[in-house]
This record gives structure tokens, C-alpha cells and sequence, in this order.
């Protein structure tokens, strides 16, 4: 058995979402435009890394479509290169692999279980060398407040896939690494306070008129140079070895000590076998993330081989 944090994240989601994905092995024909945004920004940054400035912004058209988006990424990413290019996290070697979308998939044997047959593997944004410690660098976008004392750092230092990510690259050098540093870019969002700039309409005489290209770029560049908001943002955490025992316990435990919504050895082979009814369902997910695509399903309302939105792995 292979876990990753993908694995985990999807079953405390919503285990019979996990089911279908995981266990049938049926996909999403299209992601949302939304999903896709951050894959494309970690993608350009990676260009960044292993190529430079000139390389990434002439990639942005191939990624983003839209001719409005391609500017809010191109002056984010601009923002994001003037404020950090002095401050450069590069990306080292590991065991002669890249240090870009570092990945690797290694067996969990804690000492106190007996008989554990699991693996567990992941991509890893970036690894570099911050301050003499080799580092797991995390990228994010997200559409929330980033500021240094925002919400939206909180817990993150007990996140299973920053945990797991630690634990990774430690077991793959033979020590610890206990640093993640978080990039963060925030996404220019038009219904954010002090975002007005991102607004792709204006009112004229009471109606709403599409902003010509021109003025839109005027808008959006004259928003980066003058902003006071966070867009773009750094913070280092430190990863507790607390953390991670507790971490690996839940996936491999074999004993009631375990949690609801754990995703671990014995879930697996007690419900792996016995269809979707054995695996329980979320209703409160059921609209995450711009609504699930099993729901039809899930209600009872047709067979998962009737969805034209999904595919078969």
C-alpha cells in the first residue's frame, strides 16, 4: 500500500470521495479553472528556479488563456521576482536528483508496529539549503489575508502534508529536517478589500462595461507599485519530531487508539473490499471545492459508469 498526502487529504474530505478516486480509480475529466491556477504558478516558479525571470514570463500565455488573467500573473509574478530576487532559494541536489518536484516514496517501519507493509511518497515543491539546514520549500496560492500574524498560518506546523514532506526528505539523507519554508502568493481577487484594481468591468451610466485591456493593465500595475497588501509572502516553521511519531502512527496503526477520519492500514483493509457503502459519506463536502462530481452517484440517481464528467484510470 502507498500513501501521500493527496491519499490523506482526499479521505478526511470525504471517504467515499476517496473510494471512487482512489479505490475505483476514476478521475475528473476537467479540473476547475481555480484548481488548475495553482499547479500553473508552482509550474512557472519552478521554471523561475532552474531558468529565470525572462523564461517564466514567456511561459505565462501557455498556462493562463485568459488575456486578463495573464496580466494579474504577470505583475504578481513580476512583484513576486522584485521582492525576492535578492533573497534566492535554489534548489540543491539530493542523492543526485533535482531539487525541483523532488520526489521520493519510502516504507514507513516504525519500531513499535509489527508486520507494516506501507509506503509513502511525495513531490516535493523544491529542497534547498536555507542557513546551513537542507529545507522542504512548500508553495501555496490562496485568496486569504497572508500577512505574518494572519489566520491563515496557523496549524500548519501539524499539516500531514508538511509533516509528511519533513519526514521524507529526512529519511531520504539519513536526518532530521525539521524546517518547511511556506511560499505564498496570494491570488488577485476583485472581491477583496483593496483589490478593486482586479475588477474587469466598470460602471458607465448605470451600466456594466468590459475595461479594455489597456486600462486594465494601467489598473493592476499601478495596484503593485503602490500596494500596502501582502501578496507575496515567506514564513519558516519548524516541524516538532512530536509531530511526525504521531504522524506515522495514524497511518499505520492497527488498534482503536486511532481517530476518526485517519486514513490507515486498518480502514483500508477493513472497507477496501465491500463498495462504497462501507466507505462513509460526507454531505458537508459534498459542495467543496466546486462540488463533487460523485454526488450523482453518492444520491442514488445513477451508476458512476453514466457520468460523462469522470474517467476510468
Amino acid at each position: 500500500m502507498i500513501w501521500s498526502a493527496s491519499k490523506q487529504k482526499a479521505y478526511c474530505r470525504c471517504c467515499r470521495y476517496f473510494y471512487h478516486h482512489y479505490i475505483q480509480g476514476y478521475r475528473v475529466i476537467s479540473k476547475p479553472k481555480w484548481l488548475n491556477y495553482g499547479t500553473h504558478i508552482d509550474d512557472l516558479l519552478g521554471l523561475y528556479d532552474t531558468q529565470g525571470f525572462e523564461a517564466m514570463m514567456e511561459q505565462i500565455p501557455l498556462k493562463f488563456t485568459d488575456e486578463y488573467d495573464q496580466i494579474d500573473i504577470k505583475y504578481l509574478l513580476t512583484h513576486y521576482h522584485n521582492k525576492f530576487k535578492d533573497k534566492p532559494l535554489s534548489p540543491v541536489e539530493i542523492e543526485g536528483k533535482p531539487g525541483n518536484q523532488f520526489h521520493f516514496e519510502l516504507p514507513l517501519n516504525p519500531p513499535h508496529i509489527v508486520d507494516c507493509d506501507i509506503r509513502y511518497q511525495g513531490y516535493l515543491d523544491k529542497v534547498t539549503e536555507h542557513k546551513d539546514w537542507v529545507t522542504v520549500v512548500e508553495r501555496k496560492t490562496t485568496k486569504d489575508t497572508i500577512e505574518y500574524r494572519s489566520a491563515y498560518w496557523d496549524g500548519l506546523d501539524t499539516d500531514k502534508q508538511n509533516v509528511g514532506y519533513s519526514w521524507g526528505l529526512g529519511s531520504t539523507i539519513e536526518g532530521t529536517v525539521n524546517r518547511v519554508i511556506y511560499e505564498v502568493l496570494r491570488k488577485p481577487n476583485p472581491s477583496s478589500k483593496g483589490m478593486s484594481a482586479f475588477k474587469k468591468t466598470k460602471t458607465v451610466k448605470k451600466k456594466a462595461v468590459k475595461i479594455e485591456l489597456p486600462e486594465y493593465e494601467e489598473r493592476v500595475k499601478e495596484f503593485f507599485e503602490t500596494t500596502k497588501i501582502t501578496m507575496v509572502a515567506r514564513h519558516n516553521l519548524w516541524i516538532p519530531q512530536q509531530n511526525r511519531d504521531e504522524w506515522i502512527h495514524d497511518l499505520v496503526a492497527d488498534d482503536d487508539s486511532v481517530k476518526n477520519m485517519k486514513l490507515n492500514q486498518r480502514t483500508y483493509e477493513s472497507q477496501g473490499i465491500d463498495g462504497r457503502y462501507a466507505w462513509p459519506r460526507n454531505q458537508g463536502a459534498c459542495k467543496d471545492f466546486g462540488g463533487c462530481q460523485f454526488c450523482p452517484v453518492c444520491q442514488g440517481k445513477t451508476e458512476i459508469e453514466s457520468l460523462d464528467t469522470v474517467y476510468k484510470k
